[in-house]
């Protein structure tokens, strides 16, 4: 076929199958995040979270704070909980109107959505998908990721951003270790829960980015100096880190059912006194009376057992088979697979987990769909991720405030992300290795 003088080639993907014409990069951007800016606009009245930033920023901006503590926010429990470098980050947006701010939030959230989410699948994603692949690529992360963007897309937080950062750190892991490093570094400074892939980049042998991370972590405080004075920014340290450490060591539940382990053991080993907390409309699920502190430790044991066999089992997946040989679609999603069950047990083994804070779910959602287009996955692999990919679409389309605060002290987003943790683990074993190597060294 004769293209007309001038005419520009359609572009075609092999990640999206033969004949797919993508359209312009810059377009599907520009869409993303003026979605994202225009839902975040209508509902500015619900985003909550954002207020709190927008809020402690202003205070700063006009007479110094406060920052931290129960004055901080808006009070009580919507307290600021990000270091001195988040400040900054939402000090620009304090110089703007609260809606018009809230606007640029929610189109900066799509803008990181599409980014992680095109980098992701450029370097993952199986050549040669056919229709039922790429709508199930779709599909699969609209169910069990897109929910709790939505809810954070409405409420303003500010998790997504971590996540965003997280992924693109990764992704650059095999050819700019040390920018890699940087983002993951930042991430960490911001919300301290990416450190959890540090020990994971030791056991990966990369070394180069593992000791680049270490770097950027030390030189991150420095920066903030430059901008808000060194006494002021460990006076704001230590007052942030005085605030967390009491916040997740009260050996209670805080003001929401958390979604992690801790949460779900708390509520079902022992009884729970929502007489104390903002919302006291919540119903004992307690099967068992276990004093406070033997469930502060069999958490402790059970997230750190958690925690040394992904150590283990990550340092034992082959390395030749993860460092790229053969096509970057098949040998690196190895280790992708890895990563998608370590931003899971982030979210199993920290102390509090808030649904919204499910935005971790992202590369596990991806990874998941990759999974389910392959024809070597196991059948038991298959039933767990749509399991939990339809559990998280249908959750909060179930009416009624009574259900909903009945499905958070159930933990049905802590089973989700089980369900998830799981059925990776069980579509990586020898079979799915054994697959992963065949498509290696076929080149896709």
């Amino acid at each position: 076929m004769n293209t007309p003088p001038g005419a520009k080639h359609a572009v075609s993907s092999p990640a999206d199958g033969v004949g797919w014409q993508q359209p312009p990069v810059a377009a599907v951007y520009a869409l993303a995040g003026l979605a994202a800016a225009v839902f975040a606009l209508l509902t500015a009245r619900h985003a909550i979270d954002f207020r709190v930033y927008y809020a402690t920023a202003t205070a700063f901006r006009l007479h110094g704070g406060p920052v931290y503590g129960s004055h901080s926010g808006n009070g009580g429990t919507m307290i600021f909980r990000y270091p001195p470098l988040g400040l900054l980050l939402f000090y620009p947006l304090a110089l703007l109107p609260f809606r018009w701010a809230v606007a640029v939030w929610g189109g900066l959230n799509g803008l990181a959505l599409t980014g992680a989410t095109r980098a992701w699948r450029q370097r993952f994603w199986k050549p040669q998908m056919n229709v039922g692949g790429r709508v199930a690529g779709v599909l699969v992360p609209v169910m069990l990721f897109g929910p709790y963007f939505v809810q954070e897309l409405r409420s303003g937080n500010a998790q997504f951003m971590t996540v965003a950062l997280s992924c693109w750190g990764l992704l650059l892991l095999e050819r700019a270790p040390v920018r890699g490093a940087s983002l993951l570094a930042l991430a960490t400074y911001l919300k301290v829960w990416p450190i959890f892939f540090g020990p994971l980049l030791l056991v990966r042998r990369r070394w180069k980015a593992a000791a680049a991370g270490v770097l950027w972590l030390l030189l991150l405080t420095p920066a903030t100096s430059v901008l808000l004075g060194w006494r002021r920014t460990v006076s704001l340290s230590r007052q942030w880190v005085q605030q967390e450490y009491s916040l997740n060591t009260r050996g209670r539940e805080i003001w929401y059912p958390s979604q992690s382990l801790h949460g779900v053991l708390a509520r079902y080993l022992a009884p729970v006194d929502y007489s104390a907390l903002p919302d006291s409309n919540y119903r004992e699920v307690n099967i068992a009376h276990v004093g406070r502190t033997t469930v502060e430790r069999l958490w402790l044991v059970c997230s750190l057992g958690l925690y040394v066999w992904l150590l283990i089992w990550t340092a034992r997946l082959p390395q030749g088979a993860i460092e790229g040989q053969g096509a970057p679609s098949s040998g690196a999603f190895v280790e992708a697979n890895a990563w998608a069950m370590a931003f899971c047990l982030v979210l199993l083994i920290e102390p509090n987990v808030h649904r919204i804070v499910l935005v971790d779910l992202l590369w596990p959602a991806l990874t998941a769909a990759r999974w389910l287009v392959e024809r070597n996955t196991t059948t038991a692999a298959r039933v767990l991720l749509w399991t939990a990919a339809i559990a998280a679409l249908v959750e909060p389309l179930i009416p009624g405030a009574a259900s909903q605060r009945f499905m958070q002290v159930l933990g049905v987003d802590f089973a989700i992300i089980a369900l998830v943790s799981i059925g990776l683990w069980i579509a990586a074993g020898p079979r799915g290795l054994r697959a992963e190597r065949a498509g290696a060294q076929s080149g896709g």
